[in-house]
């Protein structure tokens, strides 16, 4: 009886209202790839302000990394799996932004962003 009362419970608020219609899949906390890339790009930029726009830029990096494959299955972010691959990416992004914003500056041993961020991360 529970289990037909939250079908058309389900039903009844839309969230699913064909058995055979996915729904979206999002991990419980987005920031978790956001926030700490957003610091460490201010972090390693020595960025004197940190914008909304940069958590923008990191926000918009993030939905390209999706993949098809992932985003058939109902995911709105790419696995958390690889999130040290992911935080590099946005690290490197938020930089950029920094840097162009005048936000931050390019530290002189920096060539590419996602190298020097990566040379950069904890490693245990």
């Amino acid at each position: 009886m529970a289990t037909t009362h939250r079908k058309n419970t389900l039903q009844t608020l839309h969230l699913n209202p064909e058995p055979q219609q996915r729904l979206p899949h999002a991990p419980l906390l987005p920031t978790a790839y956001i926030f700490p890339a957003v610091g460490m790009a201010a972090l390693l930029t020595h960025a004197r302000a940190i914008s909304d726009e940069a958590f923008v830029v990191a926000a918009e990096a993030l939905s390209q990394m999706t993949t098809p494959t992932e985003l058939e299955t109902g995911r709105l972010f790419p696995a958390f799996d690889h999130i040290r691959a992911i935080s590099k990416v946005l690290a490197a992004r938020v930089a950029e932004h920094m840097v162009a914003t005048g936000d931050g500056g390019k530290p002189e041993q920096c060539g590419q962003w996602e190298e020097y961020v990566a040379q950069n991360m904890w490693t245990a």
